[in-house]
């Protein structure tokens, strides 16, 4: 059944509602191992920077330079897991699931599609409800957005440093980077020598953690963007009548 009294504001853009699965994730078992893709460019390792900005701009342009995988779990769509493939080249490939929902999201420069079934699974997460026609069920819901895919695993450069918190991710020497607001908060460990990479986020939302770990940098992933897509007002037309 359509719902057509929901305003037209029900439908987020997608980069706002993906953040209710990103900002959630937690990490579990991708193992981190050599750094072996392109580096950030800096010649000085992790532990050597005085101010955390600095650092976040080394890892964030590192992380953007390479193709990563990324698993692990997640507080958002009623706890899960997720997993992530980023290619600097071919985009960005996110898995979701949990006891809301499961779905998919692509990412390619600008432009995001989200599948029709994570994104009803997202909105219905911040209390309201959609109910998506089983013709759209295998849709991806497609939106321009002023965000590149590093939106989706970009440190902000308000971290600051969190010394109590470094050590070992797999063996090797971390610098652990902090945001905390509202409750939540997310620690970030970035390998101290060689290419800062992320290699762990530890996040905290609403007293339950997640837990995501970063790896296999350098490898290629094939990431094939959807096909059957569809605007973000179109779907909201369908949907919402």
């Amino acid at each position: 059944m359509r719902n057509t009294r929901r305003p037209a504001a029900l439908l987020r853009p997608l980069i706002a509602t993906a953040a209710l699965l990103t900002a959630a994730t937690a990490v579990t078992g991708c193992g981190s191992g050599p750094a072996d893709g392109s580096g950030s460019g800096s010649d000085k390792n992790a532990a050597s920077y005085e101010k955390a900005g600095d650092l976040v701009k080394e890892v964030n342009k590192a992380m953007r330079a390479t193709a990563f995988h990324a698993s692990g779990t997640s507080t958002a769509l009623g706890g899960g897991t997720q997993e992530t493939w980023s290619d600097p080249e071919q985009g960005l490939h996110m898995k979701s699931s949990g006891d809301a929902g499961a779905g998919e999201i692509f990412c390619k420069g600008s432009k995001n599609f989200i599948s029709a079934s994570l994104l009803a699974a997202s909105v219905q997460q911040s209390g309201q409800k959609i109910t998506v026609p089983g013709r759209l069920s295998d849709v991806y819901v497609s939106n321009d957005t002023d965000q590149s895919c590093d939106a989706y695993y970009r440190i902000d450069e308000s971290a600051k440093f969190a010394k109590d918190r470094s050590g070992e991710v797999d063996g090797e020497k971390t610098v652990a980077l902090t945001i905390s607001v509202s409750g939540t908060s997310d620690t970030y460990h970035v390998a101290a020598e060689g290419t800062p990479y992320l290699l762990r986020m530890d996040s905290i939302r609403d007293g339950k953690a997640s837990t995501t770990t970063y790896g296999k940098f350098g490898r290629k992933n094939t990431i094939t963007m959807p096909t059957d897509t569809m605007p973000m007002d179109e779907f909201r037309k369908q949907v919402m009548g």
